[in-house]
């Protein structure tokens, strides 16, 4: 987040799907060192990481930023996630 607190996400599918990544949008021109955290459960910082993914930016403001993890994720229908960007 904007005051150094990461930002997250809690998701569900009602289908089994791969995860790939994110797009993750920069607020302002300037570089960017972004790290993407994807946890098993609803809690950003106690539940289980399950994949990572980091990467640095040169951006624009409002452009989207790919963030890819190594190896596609399976994301299992009714299992709840939270995808953490700090």
């Amino acid at each position: 987040g904007y005051s150094g607190s990461p930002d997250a996400v809690v998701f569900s599918v009602n289908k089994a799907i791969w995860l790939t990544g994110y797009g993750v949008v920069g607020g302002r021109s300037g570089e960017y060192a972004v790290t993407l955290e994807l946890r098993s459960g609803r809690h950003s910082t106690s539940s289980p990481v399950i994949a990572t993914a980091s990467r640095t930016f040169s951006s624009s403001s409002n452009k989207i930023l790919p963030l890819s993890f190594d190896e596609p994720i399976e994301i299992t229908e009714g299992t709840a996630y939270c995808a953490v960007v700090k």
